[in-house]
């Protein structure tokens, strides 16, 4: 039989139409799937096949991994229906959070918008609005509500990194300069800060050289050069040899253009740092909100990348806690099969005593089990 090694799929998600796309990587034996919304790719993902099968495993593998996001897509489309009807402040967050992973921005910034309807005062929403609106490129919506979350907490260095950020989308590179340097005065060893100083010093040399209210060219570049080695010290999320090959490229200003992209290259944050807890909130939300207990393939996957990041940082405990949180909802899952069992028992023969006995162990105790999993997702 000829194998099928691409797949592609259009998915109606609200008032988009996803275009979902999977390919297989023979050589590395890699199954890649991308969401595009307008041609633009929003999201991806990576399977590993599993080559010990008997028969050829391309083929039903690469469709399953097709399905799964198909599946994904439209169970997260029903998480926000549910979520949006409930005054949940928190899954209110959560979910923000997990869509503007997902590179759903707009649905993010409504989600982010009805969080502060719900609680005004709620810890975090005017950061994790600002956020949203950065990434949707509303520079000022996005610095309004910085602004009044930095004043609420003004040592808390993340809300002043992202308005170091939306100062340099501005052009702004004296603010945006000065904003990442107080988060580093809160945090000397913060790397996001580090990396984004270094940037913002090479940047402002090629776009204001002439700014008095900045340190000479000269005197930038070389602070940029220890913020950027730095920030590579400090954390794997940064290529250190793309850092050093854009450094070397700085040699010659004719090839500044192609240093700064080599930089922001190098930047694999989102893929070392945030992941996990990403995850910890899609547990929370498919658990509470969208019948995760009965969907065993997302399961399954999110085990599987937790495993495959462990085996990378063994000594990363957050994706430990996640990994851990999984395997207790997996044994929500066997509860849930147990129990179908001892009812199909117990209609067979409703008579059978041993079984009748077991069914009400397990549905009296079982509530047991389910608030100790909400407790641990919350």
């Amino acid at each position: 039989m000829e194998e099928k090694n691409s797949f592609s799929s259009h998915v109606k998600f609200g008032k988009r139409k996803l275009l979902v796309q999977t390919e297989y990587d023979a050589a590395h034996q890699v199954v890649g799937v991308t969401v595009a919304d307008s041609g633009q790719v929003i999201d991806s993902r990576e399977y590993l096949v599993d080559s010990s099968a008997e028969q050829d495993p391309k083929d039903p593998q690469v469709r399953q991994c097709h399905d799964l996001v198909l599946a994904d897509l439209e169970l997260l489309y029903s998480t926000i229906k549910n979520v949006q009807a409930t005054p949940d402040a928190d899954a209110h967050a959560r979910l923000g959070t997990l869509l503007l992973d997902k590179g759903l921005i707009e649905e993010a910034v409504e989600i982010f918008t009805a969080l502060l309807s719900l609680d005004a005062e709620y810890e975090n929403g005017h950061y994790l609005l600002g956020k949203a609106l950065f990434k949707k490129g509303d520079y000022e919506g996005a610095l309004s509500h910085l602004e009044k979350a930095v004043e609420k907490t003004p040592d808390y260095q993340d809300v002043l990194l992202w308005i170091s950020r939306v100062h340099r989308k501005r052009g702004d590179f004296t603010q945006a300069i000065q904003r990442a340097r107080i988060s580093l005065e809160i945090n000397p060893e913060y790397h996001e800060a580090l990396y984004d100083l270094g940037l913002y010093l090479i940047e402002s040399v090629q776009s204001d050289p002439k700014n008095t209210e900045l340190p000479p060219p000269i005197e930038r570049v070389k602070e940029a050069r220890a913020r950027l080695l730095q920030a590579a010290k400090s954390s794997e999320a940064y290529d250190r040899e793309g850092l050093d090959a854009a450094l070397d490229l700085l040699e010659n200003r004719d090839q500044w253009d192609q240093a700064i992209a080599q930089i922001k290259k190098a930047n694999r944050i989102k893929a070392v740092d945030t992941r996990s807890l990403v995850l910890d909130g899609e547990f929370y939300l498919r658990f509470m909100f969208a019948d995760l207990h009965k969907e065993h393939r997302s399961l399954d996957n999110y085990i599987r990348i937790l495993e495959k990041s462990i085996s990378q940082h063994p000594k990363y405990p957050d994706v430990r806690l996640s990994l851990g949180t999984a395997f207790l909802i997996r044994c929500w899952h066997y509860y849930g099969k147990a129990l179908e069992e001892y009812r199909e028992a117990v209609k067979i023969n409703p008579n059978f005593y041993k079984a009748k006995k077991n069914l009400k162990l397990l549905e009296n105790d079982g509530r047991g089990f389910l608030l100790l999993l909400r407790a641990i997702l919350k």
